[in-house]
């Protein structure tokens, strides 16, 4: 996947791979589109509750609009593959929403969405965000711990829900 957004221009012209190690586990962070191995996330993003049976094109057209936050490891043959993702869209100043966030199942537990939540919360084009939103359904706990809380004023948000056949896969 190339880089074309106007928000991904300072990520994709950067070197901004870290590895680090937790335990046995070696994680490696990176902000670049072209690193995302789009088969892993759809795969993962094509079955999950929140965006279960999402095109394909849909997806592609989402990544390429938001900043990406990826989690490699090293296999036991040598080969880097991808762990982990996150998804951020925002203004690159006040507002983000996190967003598609999943660890494959062997890789949890092991401090990689630990490891995504702090490289999201230092990507270089969005240190200064005020306000960082997500939904989750059982994740909760995970994210508590880096700070989020329930909205202080649900009364005050509101949603829209397009028509199904504008992003659903035909079944």
């Amino acid at each position: 996947m190339s880089c074309t957004t106007r928000m991904c221009a300072t990520s994709c012209s950067m070197s901004n791979a870290v590895g680090e190690a937790m335990g046995q586990l070696n994680i490696r962070i990176s902000y670049e589109h072209s690193e995302i191995d789009f088969e892993v996330v759809y795969s993962f993003l094509s079955t999950a509750y929140w965006c279960a049976g999402i095109r394909r094109e849909v997806l592609e057209r989402a990544i390429a609009g938001s900043l990406v936050v990826g989690a490699f490891v090293t296999n036991e043959a040598g080969n880097e593959e991808q762990v982990g993702f996150i998804r951020i869209i925002s203004d690159g100043a006040t507002f983000a929403y996190m967003c598609d966030v999943f660890v494959l199942e062997p890789y949890r537990g092991q401090g990689v969405s630990r490891r995504m939540l702090a490289a999201a919360d230092a990507h270089p084009e969005i240190t200064s965000t005020r306000r960082w939103m997500l939904a989750t359904l059982d994740a909760h706990k995970v994210y508590e711990k880096t700070g989020f809380t329930p909205l202080a004023s649900p009364v005050r948000w509101m949603e829209r829900i397009s028509d199904r056949a504008l992003w659903h896969t035909p079944e």
